[in-house]
């Protein structure tokens, strides 16, 4: 189950959220505050931070926001990525090479993840250039 956390400070509007995305199958947590929200999102991150609604639209427009939010995040990154025979589980973080288990401290993970998010999004692009490279100098001969 996704886990949503509703951060703000009208209770009437944490409220109406908690109870609309709770109906819709989230596992919803709300904090009146900034500074409680973070200790909770601290606590058990969650997959979606909503901060300060104004209730100015329908809430199933603010719904089809929630599932854009969370299927790109899906998308961008996830839970494990695999780069050669390397494996990053992004929800423990824990790594791998091959079926040995790497120790590496948080900000090491970090680092790692961060390279291998930014490798992919490059590779393809990489290899775009490079195709159009050879086919310039395949004509060129």
């Amino acid at each position: 189950m996704q886990r949503i956390l509703v951060i703000d400070d009208d209770p009437a509007v944490t409220s109406l959220l908690k109870r609309g995305l709770s109906y819709e199958g989230f596992a919803v947590e709300t904090a009146p505050s900034e500074h409680q929200g973070l200790e909770y999102a601290r606590e058990r991150p969650p997959d979606l931070v909503i901060l300060d609604v104004t209730m100015s639209f329908p809430f199933e427009v603010m719904l089809a926001g929630v599932h854009s939010q969370l299927r790109r995040r899906q998308v961008e990154h996830p839970a494990v990525l695999r780069f050669a025979d390397l494996s990053l589980d992004t929800g423990s973080h824990r790594v791998y090479r091959g079926q040995r288990a790497i120790a590496l401290t948080s900000i090491e993970f970090k680092l790692l993840l961060f390279a291998s998010v930014t490798v992919r999004s490059i590779a393809p692009t990489m290899r775009s250039t490079s195709e159009v490279g050879n086919r310039a100098s395949s004509r060129g001969r």
